[in-house]
């Protein structure tokens, strides 16, 4: 297989056609892509079980479903979920951290020893979720990384040609 993979349409499109196809030519490579799933995201029963989890799974679900953009189908379910469940862990960590810096009970080196393993853990997970939350498009730089902004190439300033003498 020679030269570069094919761009989903969809990505073409968001860039601006920079291969300038035609109408017809779009509608042609619609029409044969691959759809993997629909765009109705159902939880897991083990995901139903953990109430953090599924509280995230909701909020994510309601980001995509209030956004137009169609990034996550049902197909991606289980990455959404082990975010999901990444997320509650971390909660839990969280919460597991400060019932040890409440402990009275504990002496300064014990709780110095205890709450070091818990940042590490939580630094972990943290690095995972950002992780996901690139590859699932939730945040602002993973969002736009993909869209070029050769629109915006040909327009020029008028006031920068004056500037440089070319006006």
């Amino acid at each position: 297989m020679a030269g570069r993979p094919a761009t989903p349409v969809k990505l073409q499109l968001l860039e601006g056609n920079p291969n300038r196809r035609s109408k017809k030519q779009i509608a042609d490579r619609q029409a044969s892509e691959i759809v993997l799933g629909n765009k109705t995201l159902r939880p897991s029963a083990a995901l139903k079980a953990n109430k953090p989890a599924l509280a995230e799974f909701k909020r994510i679900v309601k980001v995509y479903n209030d956004s137009d953009a169609e990034f996550l189908t049902d197909a991606d379910v289980k990455l959404l979920e082990r975010r999901c469940f990444t997320h509650a862990d971390y909660v839990s960590v969280r919460a597991w951290r400060e019932k040890v810096m409440r402990k009275r009970s504990m002496d300064f080196e014990e709780k110095l020893s205890a709450t070091r393993s818990i940042d590490l853990a939580l630094s972990r997970l943290n690095d995972q979720l950002q992780k996901m939350d690139r590859e699932l498009l939730l945040t602002p730089l993973s969002r736009i990384s993909g869209i070029n902004r050769s629109k915006s190439k040909g327009k020029e300033d008028p006031d920068m040609a004056d500037m440089f003498g070319d006006g």
